[in-house]
């Protein structure tokens, strides 16, 4: 019982950590198409992220401006909970 506790205070944290990392890695498309208006997560993109040679992969921070037009958004169909908990894990380990 006293694992599962733990386990679960574990991933919380890197949740959290992961979530307000500004190295949250994302993919930015590099390919012609529609004018650029969302990024996708790196760790654990959407059905859109078919192939990753088509984007650029960058911080979120540097993704959030890497249209000359306007602020660019997270794509709604990203699973960035666990895009979180996964760069999280990683940021725990290198710490």
């Amino acid at each position: 019982m006293q694992m599962a506790t733990k386990l679960r205070e574990v991933d919380h944290e890197a949740r959290r950590l992961g979530g307000r990392s500004a190295s949250l890695p994302c993919l930015v498309r590099i390919t012609p198409g529609p004018i650029l208006t969302i990024y996708h997560s790196a760790d654990a993109p959407c059905g859109r992220v078919q192939y990753t040679s088509n984007f650029r992969r960058v911080t979120e921070a540097k993704a959030k401006d890497s249209s000359p037009y306007f602020r660019l958004e997270r794509c709604t169909a990203c699973h960035w909970g666990n895009a979180a908990k996964i760069h999280g894990q990683r940021l725990l380990n290198d710490s």
